[in-house]
């Protein structure tokens, strides 16, 4: 080998070297950006992930509002019917007193007559 040959073949390593050293310092750049544009995609899914479970939070906790709500009003109801109802009950008693102390009696009798037929026939069993 001739030393002219020597040095062209010297060259050629060196602009192989060069070109294999630019190709592996764009593709760290490359990678560099893609990894980038990963992690800006996982922080939007993460960011959107915590606004739809804000959301969700705040509609449960709406709905347990009007549950609440619906809940109390429900109750304050009943017992506003509840009132009523002995309301009318003590003006049944006050305006037919001789009716009312009848009717208790034969409920009285009939809850006494049940009771004791239930404890009958379960003697029996």
């Amino acid at each position: 080998m001739t030393a002219k040959t020597a040095a062209a073949l010297d060259q050629q390593v060196d602009r192989a070297a060069d070109l294999a050293e630019r190709a592996i310092e764009g593709t760290r750049r490359a990678a560099g950006r893609a990894l980038d544009q990963i992690e800006a995609e996982v922080e939007d899914a993460r960011d959107e992930a915590a606004f739809s479970l804000s959301r969700a939070v705040g509609k449960v906790e709406a709905l347990a509002a009007r549950t609440r709500d619906q809940a109390r009003d429900a109750s304050h109801r009943a017992r506003e019917r509840l009132e009523e109802a002995g309301d009318q009950t003590r003006a049944y008693i006050r305006d037919e007193p001789v009716k009312s102390v009848l009717i208790a009696a034969a409920a009285g009798a009939a809850l006494a007559g049940l009771i004791g037929w239930l404890a009958r026939s379960r003697r029996q069993t």
